[in-house]
């Protein structure tokens, strides 16, 4: 098992190398707009001992604090050795992107068995749009192992027998640190502590409600020292980030709002009247907080509701295939995710009529797929976003493509008919 996952580990970090070696450009970190803004001035006002500020001074809410703090450790360790900092953020992308797969390798064996999980392993190192994530410093580097051992200590809860109290504050913990790292994660305790219920309430309430309690104790334990120093510093009760409001802004108006590098989209007339008064509204001052878009959303349902149903649907779409840049290439993106959607879709039912646990992974997996999707609809529709629950689609992928060469092999197995 060790010399397995080590395996799993090395050519995890292999495919990465080579990515880069064949990437036009290969790795860099100037492309990389949040990481250049925010990310890195407020890993280096840590480390310069000046707090959580951004450069003018202000309290760095903008985003939670876990992937600065990450930054700040990488950034002390250059200068401690010596070495540039590039050869540490590029470390350290390699030990996470290899550790995110040995972690999924591993959840998949536990339902599914070696192959399955070893077929997963080898299509998600190899999935396009994970090495993409890699080219430059990206929080959603950080984001997956952590994400992915929470789940990790979560099926040990639920498929390693009788569930053990450590498993359940263990996820919770880690669902804690990845909400402090990426924002979208922000419910992810409270859904897991539902699955467990719903799954496990006939195993006995008491100790059913007793694994789903250290799973939030867990999760809160982490997240609200970071919410009490927000608070103290703003006088304001933060969900982890102070983002909310403008990615949801930007997710309504980038169809037609540029800023310099993205393609305008085309829409459909009643489209365009939602975003155009969603635009209109923002160059007043007046889409700045949460409040204010939904009162704009809910006066254009009742002006233009089929403008409103028509945008959602197509930021919806994008989810599966957008980019931040709007590039006319999103066409092959699609292509391609339709390949991985389709046989997600087969291979989840190949694995739904085989047995209890198998059953549980699915409804695992659509509970979190459907989460990332509606949190990603809500703000900008892209596939970045998506891409960290992508992984748990992958065993199901596996799943079709081992039907599909048993199959095969049946067929060429066949003995004529004499």
């Amino acid at each position: 098992m060790i010399k397995r996952c080590l395996a799993i580990f090395l050519a995890t970090v292999g495919v990465v190398l080579l990515f880069w070696l064949v990437l036009p450009g290969g790795w860099s970190e100037w492309d990389a707009a949040d990481y250049q803004s925010f990310y890195k001035p407020v890993a280096y006002n840590l480390l310069l001992g000046k707090g959580l500020i951004t450069n003018d001074g202000n309290p760095a809410v903008r985003y939670p604090p876990g992937f600065p703090l990450i930054l700040t450790a990488l950034f002390c360790l250059s200068q401690w050795t010596g070495t540039p900092e590039r050869w540490w953020l590029q470390g350290f992308t390699l030990f996470a992107m290899g550790l995110t797969c040995v972690l999924l390798y591993g959840l998949s064996l536990m339902t599914m068995g070696k192959r399955i999980a070893l077929i997963t392993a080898l299509l998600w190192m190899a999935y396009p749009f994970n090495l993409w994530l890699t080219k430059q410093p990206n929080s959603e580097i950080a984001f997956l192992p952590l994400f992915y051992s929470a789940l990790f200590f979560f099926g040990r809860a639920l498929w390693q027998g009788r569930a053990k109290p450590w498993d359940s504050l263990t996820a919770g913990i880690l669902v804690g640190c990845a909400s402090l790292v990426r924002p979208i994660a922000i419910l992810i305790g409270a859904l897991l502590t539902g699955l467990l219920i719903v799954l496990r309430w006939k195993n006995g309430w008491k100790h059913c409600a007793l694994l789903g309690m250290l799973l939030l104790i867990g999760n809160i334990a982490v997240v609200m020292p970071w919410e009490i120093w927000a608070w103290s510093q703003t006088g304001k009760w933060i969900p982890l980030s102070t983002g909310g409001p403008i990615g949801i802004r930007d997710g309504l108006t980038c169809f037609l709002v540029t800023k310099g590098f993205r393609r305008a989209l085309p829409v459909t007339p009643d489209e365009r009247k939602v975003i155009e008064e969603a635009v209109r509204r923002w160059k007043a001052g007046q889409l700045e907080t949460t409040g204010q878009i939904l009162d704009m959303l809910q006066q254009q349902v009742k002006q233009n509701p089929l403008g409103v149903v028509r945008l959602l649907a197509r930021k919806a779409g994008r989810a599966w295939y957008g980019t931040d840049a709007q590039r006319t290439e999103e066409r092959w993106v699609l292509l391609i995710q339709m390949v991985f959607l389709a046989m997600a879709v087969a291979g989840s039912g190949f694995l739904w009529r085989q047995g209890k646990t198998e059953r549980e992974w699915v409804l695992m997996v659509v509970v979190l797929v459907f989460y990332f999707w509606i949190m990603t609809i809500l703000v900008l529709s892209i596939l970045r976003y998506m891409v960290p629950v992508m992984g748990v689609l992958f065993p199901s992928i596996a799943s079709a493509l081992d039907h599909v060469m048993n199959k095969f092999n049946r067929m060429l197995t066949r003995q004529p008919k004499e």
